[in-house]
């Protein structure tokens, strides 16, 4: 309706007058449409306000826990956190955090740490520092002992080794993991059966013989020298290549091919692998459990294979069922004519 009435008021006017109303009713929409371009977006030059309720949830071990309360603009984007080991500093900054709290695991016993944080929006605003806050990281309690230790023994004929693994711990003073191995499961750990020092969380011994069982146990020791009740056992034996049997190595055959290999000491599972290569992906892979029977046999039943391709096949042991693969035999070649 407003434009029927302007439409109307216009009419009213004579020539000249028309033509001066329509090009300053031009010029407003032009104006208008261009504004973006003539009035630019001013840069964001507010901070954020400075993290509050800032405290030490907890301090002991080698870590301090702090946290705060969260920011609510809209657009913040991380945390600063600065360290120093005087209330007066000079303070640094030792991480940034997306979250409204940061652990430091890089504390030394006995040291007190003082603590401020700083928000930061998108647009690199940096807030004033939060209240300082700080800490003592006592060494106070013993470590806890690796947990969910696995072995699992290895031969591929050229090496023999037995692996073991054990998740990151849970303490963050932790240094070092004091390794013990027997023959039978006596009380260990004794400083008799002390077989290595390590740092990380993976050993491979590879002091080992075929057929025999070898149980470990850890004790995790912390920069303080403080050590852990022992882990669980756990043990593996090294089990000997499974020898392959038939089909003979570079058969050419009429059928798809029937697997033999004799049964070793220790091996309560076998994997047969079917690949073009031996660093191919298996174009079949199975497994058969272990009967009890000298010699264990399994005919092929993947997809279907092509005449005249070579394609490369071995067996390995594992010592439970599902296990991991233990020893692997010598690869042997067969093609289909």
């Amino acid at each position: 309706m407003s434009h029927i009435r302007i439409g109307r008021w216009i009419s009213v006017l004579d020539g000249n007058a028309q033509i001066a109303v329509l090009a300053a009713i031009v010029a407003v929409l032009l104006m208008s449409c261009q504004r973006d371009e003539l009035l630019p977006d001013m840069p964001d030059s507010v901070p954020p306000l400075p993290p509050a309720g800032v405290l030490v949830e907890s301090a002991h071990d080698g870590y301090s826990f702090i946290g705060w309360l969260r920011n609510t603009e809209h657009d913040l984007e991380k945390y600063i956190v600065y360290r120093a080991v005087s209330v007066t500093g000079p303070f640094s900054i030792t991480d940034t955090s997306l979250r409204n709290f940061w652990i430091d695991a890089s504390c030394a016993y006995d040291t007190t740490y003082f603590y401020y944080v700083c928000a930061v929006d998108r647009s690199g605003n940096r807030s004033d520092p939060s209240d300082t806050v700080s800490a003592l990281s006592r060494n106070i309690n013993d470590p806890e002992p690796a947990a969910y230790l696995h072995a699992n023994g290895e031969n591929n004929g050229a090496s023999r080794r037995i692996r073991l693994v054990w998740p990151l711990p849970r303490d963050f003073d932790v240094t070092l993991y004091r390794i013990y191995r027997a023959e039978n499961s006596v009380p260990i750990p004794d400083a008799a059966f002390l077989r290595d020092s390590v740092e990380g969380t993976m050993y491979e011994d590879t002091a080992v013989a075929v057929g025999i069982t070898y149980y470990y146990r850890l004790v995790t020791v912390d920069k303080g020298g403080r050590t852990s009740i022992p882990s669980e056992y756990a043990s593996d034996l090294v089990t000997a290549q499974p020898p392959l049997l038939a089909p003979a190595d570079r058969a050419i055959l009429d059928a798809y091919p029937v697997f033999e290999w004799r049964a070793v000491a220790g091996a309560a599972e076998y994997e047969i692998r079917v690949s073009e290569s031996p660093a191919a992906a298996p174009v079949w892979t199975t497994r058969v459990r272990y009967t009890g029977a000298d010699t264990l046999r399994i005919v092929y039943d993947g997809p279907s294979l092509y005449q005249a391709r070579a394609y490369h096949w071995t067996v390995a042991t594992a010592t439970s069922i599902g296990g991991t693969v233990n020893a692997v035999s010598s690869p042997r070649i067969f093609q289909l004519f």
